[in-house]
C-alpha cells in the first residue's frame, strides 16, 4: 500500500523540480514532500477521538467541512484516495445507521 493511502492527504503528493542558487542559477533537481502530521481529530459520529496521518491540507479541508465525519461523508471516493479514510468512512455511516435506528425505536413507542 503506497504511503498516500495510509492517511488523509487531500490530492498532495511529492512534486519534482529544480532547486535554481541564487548566484549563477545553477539547477539542481529535488524534491518537495507533502506536509503530513499525525492529529487527533474528534468524530461527533463516533464520538471518539481519531488519531490518523495527513496533510496540513487536509486539515484545512477538514476545518472548512465542519468536521471530520462532513468531510469523508462528502468526499467522492475517488477524490478521497485512501484506504484509512474509507475504513473510517464505513465507520461512521454504521454508527449512524445505528443511531437512527434507535431514534425510529424510541419515536415508536
Amino acid at each position: 500500500m503506497k504511503r498516500g493511502r495510509r492517511g488523509l492527504y487531500a490530492g498532495e503528493r511529492i512534486r519534482f523540480g529544480d532547486q535554481i542558487s541564487e548566484d549563477g542559477g545553477n539547477r539542481t533537481k529535488r524534491t518537495w514532500k507533502p506536509n503530513v502530521q499525525w492529529k487527533r481529530v474528534f468524530s461527533l459520529a463516533l464520538d471518539e477521538m481519531v488519531r490518523i496521518r495527513m496533510t496540513t491540507q487536509a486539515l484545512h479541508q477538514i476545518d472548512a467541512a465542519g468536521g471530520i465525519d462532513e468531510y469523508l461523508l462528502n468526499t467522492p471516493q475517488e477524490k478521497l484516495n485512501s484506504d484509512v479514510g474509507m475504513k473510517l468512512r464505513g465507520r461512521i455511516v454504521e454508527a449512524l445507521a445505528i443511531r437512527k435506528k434507535e431514534r425510529l425505536a424510541q419515536v415508536s413507542q
